[in-house]
């Protein structure tokens, strides 16, 4: 069980498209030139322990499809960042939340452009990410209590909605 998995090289971006499902071991799946999860995919990459990292080493992960990065983090290196698309979905149970320390996405670009969606379904107690404006944001999972990350009040676009699902 040693090596990693790279989906594209420097020159060439993958297209996640379909239903994908990852399982991961470790920090073994990296992204050289980023990735596009287009409308339609559904991808889910996981992994059996918290925090291991999907590696976006360039280029720049676009997604207008769904991607559930589970409980991975995405080392998100400075050249390129991460954009959530009119329509997109990310979903994660990272009980750190999306954005900053102790997160899904621990720092670098990440781009909450209008029509995303934002999906937080962790079971446990879950951080909610402040200082990024939502456009649809999802509260969802059979139980745990989501908290904002610090006293800053979560910002929903005033054209974008809220939604609780389930027993979160």
């Amino acid at each position: 069980n040693t090596g990693n998995i790279f989906l594209g090289d420097d020159t060439h971006v993958p297209i996640l498209d379909g239903s994908i499902s990852l399982n991961i071991q470790n920090n073994r799946l990296k992204l050289p030139n980023g990735a596009n999860v287009p409308v339609g995919a559904n991808v889910t990459i996981m992994s059996s322990a918290e925090n291991y990292s999907i590696d976006r080493q360039g280029g720049n992960l676009i997604v207008d499809g769904t991607l559930d990065i589970t409980n991975l983090r995405i080392t998100n290196n400075p050249t390129g960042g991460i954009s959530i698309n009119n329509g997109g979905v990310l979903k994660t149970r990272n009980t750190g939340g999306l954005y900053g320390t102790g997160a899904a996405i621990i720092s670098g670009t990440l781009n909450l452009n209008i029509g995303n969606t934002i999906d937080y379904y962790a079971d446990v107690n879950q951080k909610i990410s402040t200082g990024k404006q939502y456009y649809n944001i999802i509260f969802s999972g059979s139980g745990g209590v989501k908290t904002p990350s610090n006293a800053t009040l979560i910002d929903v676009h005033t054209d974008g909605k809220v939604t609780i699902t389930g027993n979160p």
